[in-house]
């Protein structure tokens, strides 16, 4: 339970820190799920990426990503500054 705390929570925009070459690791994603890798015994965060096409329609693009591969770029709007709930 602990481990949960440090690192992106749901609602964090973060970044994919380790693939510089993509186009998704070039704009923050919004974190929308967390679930725990259990043969690797590491936490997993899904991601999710909006995009305008062209043709002006939306896509999405979502990926689970292990949470040591990802950095916050803004905590996400649902927490409070100062506040840390343990």
């Amino acid at each position: 339970e602990m481990s949960i705390k440090k690192g992106p929570s749901i609602s964090d925009l973060v970044r994919i820190a380790s693939d510089a070459e993509t186009q998704l690791s070039m704009r923050p994603g919004l974190v929308v799920k967390e679930s725990f890798d259990s043969t690797s015994n590491r936490r997993i965060l899904l991601v999710r990426w909006s995009f305008k096409t062209l043709q002006n329609k939306s896509k999405v693009v979502e990926l689970w990503i292990y949470e040591e591969e990802l950095e916050i770029v803004s905590e996400g709007g649902e927490k409070h500054e100062g506040i840390t709930e343990e």
